[in-house]
């Protein structure tokens, strides 16, 4: 057990029971196993929080506390605490930057920012963020032991994700107002929109792009306009990620697949019948289904430079994951040998899974190949040391 003076109070968001609530729990016992003081508390969003909670809490616990050694770790900017005195913060963004830009008024001036893929430095560049941040991908919780083997999993295939409305190009249009860039909107969103679903691009380094091409000058933008671009690729992020979940599902017409998610029936009407619905779960559900599924889908495409944490999970509960390519799962995860990247051709989709049901003692190989690297690199006991390192370069 490693030693460490300082004083982690994790912030848990109240949310759904998804697998986020799993991310700060599984933080809060790494810390733990590290020799670190770690207190979790559950907190509202937007809770003004008192720390003096905090504080006696500790106390009771372990005899004493100083705030001079204690560091707040919490998700997505959304839990703010007043004190009449400076806190250290690790601001853990587990999405996009631009998807919590109406939380960044909660960014305290010493504040650490982490980011779950390497393109979403630039973005809080192009925001002028001046605080420390770093990247800390997604992860996931010590693999399972005593899982049934892929031959004894009764769900052939499971899809994790939402799928929050049907995209329609005039949907897409809707949103041009936002950019203020007079005729040039529609165009700017329906060029970033094919550079996300045609080239994989993260969506904001496909903005840019699409700006470059128009001529449109995003740095000369002030505060207001850029919130209103980050509103924008908010949205936008969700309708490339509906409809790329839409066309993965759409072309497995020979395999049934078992959806977990809100889908609207307009959007489930359009996919088959022969698929079973769910619908949304709890996040211990959600696990208890990855470890009766043989192939776990994950499509999210907003993170080509980081990883999803279900591609963590469905390799812990030993499911043989198959995912968007990622710079980052590719330095360590290769194809066919750890997991399976989605063939580059949607009409290959129905062709390339009924192929890998057949051969069930390939994908068994995968997965424990999978496990062991996984549980070397990506778990949150791993991200906890990263975590530490922060706290010890930049606070004391």
């Amino acid at each position: 057990m490693e030693s460490c003076s300082s004083v982690f109070v994790v912030m848990m968001n109240y949310t759904q029971g998804s697998l986020m609530d799993s991310m700060f729990f599984e933080m809060h016992k790494a810390l733990c196993c590290r020799g670190c003081l770690s207190s979790l508390r559950m907190a509202k969003e937007e809770l003004a929080s008192s720390p003096d909670f905090v504080l006696e809490k500790m106390k009771n616990r372990h005899g004493s506390a100083d705030f001079s050694k204690m560091i707040f770790v919490d998700s997505n900017l959304k839990i703010h605490i007043q004190a009449p005195f400076p806190i250290k913060r690790i601001r853990i963004l587990t999405d996009a930057p631009y998807s919590q830009i109406k939380y960044f008024k909660n960014i305290g001036a010493s504040d650490k920012i982490t980011v779950v893929d390497r393109t979403h430095l630039e973005i809080l560049s192009f925001l002028d963020v001046k605080h420390d941040a770093f990247f800390l991908p997604h992860a996931g919780m010590m693999p399972l032991s005593g899982l049934p083997g892929i031959f004894d999993r009764d769900i052939d295939i499971l899809f994790v994700g939402s799928i929050p409305f049907q995209p329609t190009r005039e949907m897409l249009d809707g949103k041009a107002s936002l950019l203020r860039a007079k005729d040039l909107g529609a165009s700017l969103l329906r060029g970033t929109a094919e550079r996300i679903l045609e080239k994989s691009q993260e969506p904001f380094a496909a903005f840019r792009e699409a700006c470059d091409e128009y001529s449109f000058d995003l740095d000369v933008l002030d505060s207001e306009a850029k919130f209103n671009c980050c509103e924008a690729l908010a949205f936008l992020s969700r309708w490339c990620e509906s409809k790329k979940r839409i066309d993965l599902l759409k072309a497995l017409k020979s395999v049934p697949v078992a959806i977990v998610g809100e889908i609207p029936l307009s959007v489930r009407n359009s996919l088959g019948s022969h698929h079973m619905y769910y619908g949304p779960l709890l996040g211990y559900q959600v696990l208890m289904l990855m470890q009766r599924a043989k192939i776990l889908l994950n499509s999210v495409s907003v993170f080509p430079r980081g990883a999803h944490e279900r591609v963590f999970y469905g390799m812990a509960c030993g499911a043989c994951v198959v995912t968007d390519k990622s710079e980052y799962l590719k330095e360590y995860y290769n194809d066919k040998e750890d997991l399976f990247y989605f063939p580059d051709n949607v009409g290959m989709f129905d062709d390339f899974f009924v192929e890998k049901l057949k051969n069930l003692d390939e994908l068994q190989k995968i997965t424990a190949s999978a496990m062991l690297k996984y549980e070397n690199r990506d778990t949150w006991y791993c991200r906890s040391e990263e975590v530490i390192n922060i706290a010890k370069k930049d606070f004391f």
